[in-house]
Protein backbone atom coordinates (compact mmCIF):
# COMPACT_ATOMS: atom_id res chain seq x y z
CA UNK A 1 0.00 0.00 0.00
CA UNK A 2 2.81 2.42 1.14
CA UNK A 3 4.94 1.44 -2.13
CA UNK A 4 2.58 2.32 -4.32
CA UNK A 5 2.66 5.69 -2.86
CA UNK A 6 5.85 7.02 -1.11
CA UNK A 7 9.05 6.98 -3.14
CA UNK A 8 10.95 3.58 -2.00
CA UNK A 9 13.96 6.10 -1.13
CA UNK A 10 11.90 7.80 1.49
CA UNK A 11 10.11 4.65 3.21
CA UNK A 12 13.88 3.38 3.25
CA UNK A 13 15.14 6.28 5.17
CA UNK A 14 12.43 7.99 6.63
CA UNK A 15 9.92 4.94 8.08
CA UNK A 16 10.75 2.81 10.95
CA UNK A 17 8.97 0.03 12.00
CA UNK A 18 7.63 1.14 15.07
CA UNK A 19 5.84 4.25 13.15
CA UNK A 20 5.11 1.77 10.58
CA UNK A 21 3.54 -0.52 13.65
CA UNK A 22 1.71 2.52 14.67
CA UNK A 23 -0.03 3.45 11.37
CA UNK A 24 -1.24 0.05 11.07
CA UNK A 25 -2.29 0.09 14.35
CA UNK A 26 -4.26 2.87 14.42
CA UNK A 27 -5.37 2.46 10.90
CA UNK A 28 -3.78 5.30 9.62
CA UNK A 29 -1.82 4.02 6.66
CA UNK A 30 -4.49 4.93 3.67
CA UNK A 31 -5.00 8.45 5.47
CA UNK A 32 -1.47 9.44 5.39
CA UNK A 33 -0.98 8.04 1.63
CA UNK A 34 -4.22 10.68 1.24
CA UNK A 35 -2.04 13.24 2.95
CA UNK A 36 1.13 12.74 1.14
CA UNK A 37 -0.82 12.48 -2.61
CA UNK A 38 -3.52 14.75 -2.26
CA UNK A 39 -1.82 18.46 -0.22
CA UNK A 40 -1.80 20.97 -2.31
CA UNK A 41 1.83 21.14 -1.47
CA UNK A 42 3.79 17.57 -1.17
CA UNK A 43 4.67 17.18 2.10
CA UNK A 44 7.92 15.86 2.82
CA UNK A 45 9.06 12.77 4.65
CA UNK A 46 12.71 13.43 5.44
CA UNK A 47 13.82 12.97 9.05
CA UNK A 48 16.32 9.51 9.13
CA UNK A 49 15.00 8.84 12.42
CA UNK A 50 10.81 8.24 11.64
CA UNK A 51 10.43 11.65 12.92
CA UNK A 52 7.93 12.75 10.32
CA UNK A 53 5.78 9.79 10.39
CA UNK A 54 5.92 10.06 14.36
CA UNK A 55 4.73 13.47 14.15
CA UNK A 56 2.07 12.65 11.85
CA UNK A 57 1.10 10.11 14.13
CA UNK A 58 1.00 12.70 16.83
CA UNK A 59 -1.15 15.57 14.98
CA UNK A 60 -3.45 12.56 14.18
CA UNK A 61 -4.02 12.06 18.08
CA UNK A 62 -4.02 15.16 18.86
CA UNK A 63 -7.65 15.11 16.68
CA UNK A 64 -6.47 16.75 13.96
CA UNK A 65 -6.21 14.97 10.21
CA UNK A 66 -3.05 17.19 8.46
CA UNK A 67 -4.68 17.52 5.20
CA UNK A 68 -7.39 19.20 7.06
CA UNK A 69 -5.38 22.46 6.98
CA UNK A 70 -5.75 22.49 3.18
CA UNK A 71 -9.35 23.97 3.58
CA UNK A 72 -8.04 26.84 6.44
CA UNK A 73 -6.09 29.93 5.65
CA UNK A 74 -2.98 27.76 5.54
CA UNK A 75 -3.23 26.44 2.48
CA UNK A 76 -0.41 27.84 -0.10
CA UNK A 77 1.71 28.67 2.90
CA UNK A 78 2.51 26.15 4.93
CA UNK A 79 3.89 22.69 3.45
CA UNK A 80 4.64 20.04 6.47
CA UNK A 81 1.17 20.61 8.45
CA UNK A 82 2.55 17.41 10.41
CA UNK A 83 5.40 18.76 12.06
CA UNK A 84 3.64 21.70 14.06
CA UNK A 85 1.82 21.39 16.69
CA UNK A 86 -1.87 21.79 16.72
CA UNK A 87 -2.08 24.70 18.57
CA UNK A 88 0.69 26.70 16.17
CA UNK A 89 -1.10 25.67 13.32
CA UNK A 90 -4.76 26.64 14.66
CA UNK A 91 -3.17 30.04 16.00
CA UNK A 92 -1.59 30.19 12.88
CA UNK A 93 -4.69 30.24 10.86
CA UNK A 94 -6.83 32.48 12.72
CA UNK A 95 -3.63 35.08 12.79
CA UNK A 96 -3.97 34.64 8.65
CA UNK A 97 -7.37 35.74 9.09
CA UNK A 98 -6.65 38.71 10.65
CA UNK A 99 -6.05 41.89 8.39
CA UNK A 100 -7.17 44.48 11.60
CA UNK A 101 -3.20 45.54 11.52
CA UNK A 102 -4.05 45.85 14.91
CA UNK A 103 -0.64 44.29 16.44
CA UNK A 104 3.22 44.09 15.77
CA UNK A 105 3.67 41.79 12.46
CA UNK A 106 6.20 38.93 13.25
CA UNK A 107 7.06 36.74 10.14
CA UNK A 108 8.71 33.10 10.44
CA UNK A 109 10.55 32.05 7.38
CA UNK A 110 10.82 28.23 8.02
CA UNK A 111 12.97 25.62 6.47
CA UNK A 112 11.72 23.38 4.46
CA UNK A 113 14.17 20.24 5.46
CA UNK A 114 14.52 18.94 8.96
CA UNK A 115 16.83 15.95 8.36
CA UNK A 116 16.51 14.87 12.19
CA UNK A 117 13.13 16.52 13.41
CA UNK A 118 14.60 18.64 15.24
CA UNK A 119 11.95 21.45 14.72
CA UNK A 120 9.03 18.52 14.76
CA UNK A 121 6.14 19.86 17.39
CA UNK A 122 8.79 22.46 18.66
CA UNK A 123 6.53 24.21 22.00
CA UNK A 124 9.13 26.84 22.00
CA UNK A 125 8.01 28.04 18.36
CA UNK A 126 4.02 27.17 19.24
CA UNK A 127 4.75 29.73 22.42
CA UNK A 128 5.92 32.51 19.64
CA UNK A 129 3.09 31.74 17.24
CA UNK A 130 0.58 32.15 20.28
CA UNK A 131 1.81 35.04 21.94
CA UNK A 132 -0.70 37.82 22.51
CA UNK A 133 1.45 40.84 22.22
CA UNK A 134 2.29 40.12 18.25
CA UNK A 135 0.37 38.65 15.09
CA UNK A 136 2.64 36.04 13.81
CA UNK A 137 2.71 33.91 10.52
CA UNK A 138 4.61 31.52 8.93
CA UNK A 139 5.68 30.09 5.63
CA UNK A 140 7.73 27.19 5.56
CA UNK A 141 8.33 24.48 2.85
CA UNK A 142 9.29 26.46 -0.53
CA UNK A 143 11.51 24.54 -2.20
CA UNK A 144 13.47 28.19 -3.65
CA UNK A 145 14.51 31.06 -1.99
CA UNK A 146 12.72 33.89 -4.77
CA UNK A 147 9.66 31.09 -3.35
CA UNK A 148 10.03 32.75 0.29
CA UNK A 149 10.97 36.22 -0.87
CA UNK A 150 8.08 36.42 -3.13
CA UNK A 151 5.77 36.58 -0.01
CA UNK A 152 6.97 38.80 2.27
CA UNK A 153 6.18 42.19 0.11
CA UNK A 154 2.12 40.90 -0.03
CA UNK A 155 2.36 39.57 3.93
CA UNK A 156 3.68 43.06 4.80
CA UNK A 157 1.02 44.87 3.05
CA UNK A 158 -2.00 42.78 4.27
CA UNK A 159 -0.79 42.69 7.46
CA UNK A 160 1.69 44.99 8.82
CA UNK A 161 1.08 48.21 10.70
CA UNK A 162 2.05 50.94 8.08
CA UNK A 163 3.06 48.15 5.36
CA UNK A 164 5.92 46.83 7.12
CA UNK A 165 6.50 43.77 8.89
CA UNK A 166 8.15 44.35 12.43
CA UNK A 167 10.05 41.13 13.07
CA UNK A 168 12.12 38.69 10.81
CA UNK A 169 12.49 35.27 12.24
CA UNK A 170 14.34 32.47 10.07
CA UNK A 171 14.12 28.89 11.33
CA UNK A 172 16.58 26.41 9.85
CA UNK A 173 19.05 24.22 10.76
CA UNK A 174 23.04 25.92 9.98
CA UNK A 175 25.87 27.15 11.86
CA UNK A 176 27.72 30.31 12.92
CA UNK A 177 27.98 30.72 8.69
CA UNK A 178 25.28 29.23 6.63
CA UNK A 179 21.70 28.55 7.38
CA UNK A 180 19.36 25.84 5.52
CA UNK A 181 16.06 27.44 4.60
CA UNK A 182 14.71 26.35 1.16
CA UNK A 183 14.79 22.82 -0.09
CA UNK A 184 12.96 19.48 -0.92
CA UNK A 185 14.70 16.26 -1.07
CA UNK A 186 15.34 13.64 -4.09
CA UNK A 187 17.10 10.11 -4.20
CA UNK A 188 20.39 9.69 -3.25
CA UNK A 189 22.94 9.59 -6.31
CA UNK A 190 25.58 7.36 -4.87
CA UNK A 191 25.54 4.03 -6.42
CA UNK A 192 27.18 2.83 -3.03
CA UNK A 193 23.88 3.89 -1.30
CA UNK A 194 20.83 3.13 -2.78
CA UNK A 195 17.12 4.10 -2.09
CA UNK A 196 18.65 7.14 0.50
CA UNK A 197 17.51 10.11 1.03
CA UNK A 198 19.39 13.44 -0.69
CA UNK A 199 19.33 16.65 0.38
CA UNK A 200 18.77 19.53 -2.24
CA UNK A 201 18.02 23.14 -1.45
CA UNK A 202 19.60 26.72 -1.15
CA UNK A 203 20.12 28.49 2.06
CA UNK A 204 21.54 32.31 3.65
CA UNK A 205 24.81 33.43 4.04
CA UNK A 206 24.95 34.38 7.83
CA UNK A 207 26.07 37.96 7.32
CA UNK A 208 27.48 40.67 9.99
CA UNK A 209 24.33 42.34 11.64
CA UNK A 210 24.22 45.41 9.70
CA UNK A 211 24.56 43.47 6.32
CA UNK A 212 21.32 41.38 7.30
CA UNK A 213 19.31 44.54 8.49
CA UNK A 214 19.74 46.21 5.22
CA UNK A 215 18.85 42.81 2.98
CA UNK A 216 15.67 42.04 5.30
CA UNK A 217 14.73 46.31 5.10
CA UNK A 218 14.46 45.81 1.92
CA UNK A 219 12.12 43.09 1.77
CA UNK A 220 9.50 45.09 4.22
CA UNK A 221 11.16 44.34 7.85
CA UNK A 222 11.98 47.36 10.14
CA UNK A 223 13.84 48.21 12.79
CA UNK A 224 12.82 47.92 16.21
CA UNK A 225 14.23 50.50 18.72
CA UNK A 226 16.52 48.65 20.98
CA UNK A 227 16.45 45.50 18.94
CA UNK A 228 17.73 44.07 16.57
CA UNK A 229 14.99 43.39 13.29
CA UNK A 230 16.10 39.77 12.41
CA UNK A 231 16.48 36.97 14.68
CA UNK A 232 17.97 33.47 14.06
CA UNK A 233 15.98 30.34 15.53
CA UNK A 234 17.76 27.35 15.60
CA UNK A 235 20.71 27.63 14.18
CA UNK A 236 21.93 25.00 16.85
CA UNK A 237 18.42 22.56 15.74
CA UNK A 238 15.66 24.27 18.46
CA UNK A 239 14.02 27.58 18.46
CA UNK A 240 14.03 30.32 21.20
CA UNK A 241 10.37 32.65 22.63
CA UNK A 242 10.87 36.22 21.39
CA UNK A 243 10.77 37.73 24.94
Amino acid sequence: MLLEAFPVYVLHSALKEPEFNLLRSQNYLQAVIDYYENAEQRPIFQATNGSDFESYIYLRQSGKNPLDYDGTNLRGKVRNYHRFEKNALDRLDTNYGDTSKAKPLTLILHTSIDHNGAFHRDPNFTAVVRDARMLTLMVEGFETLSEFQSQIGPLATTYGQNDRIDQIMIAGHGDAQFMELAGTITESRNPLTPNQIRQVGTGLQVRPESDMEARLLALGGRKNKGNGIWKVLGATGRTQPVC
